[in-house]
């Protein structure tokens, strides 16, 4: 799980970001907060697949 870890960790530290510039009116950035989202999403899936396998 280590990569998929740091591949959250990076995600969540960008996306943390964009969320700032969105907050300060920037909505330039709106799609890519919204893709970010979708990704994190889609990886919080698999790490809790991961870490609870079905039997």
């Amino acid at each position: 799980m280590g990569s998929s870890f740091a591949q959250w960790a990076h995600l969540t530290d960008t996306l943390a970001k964009l969320f700032l510039q969105l907050h300060s009116g920037d909505e330039s950035v709106r799609a890519e907060v919204l893709k970010l989202s979708r990704k994190l999403q889609e990886l919080n899936r698999e790490m809790q697949q991961a870490s609870y396998p079905r039997a």
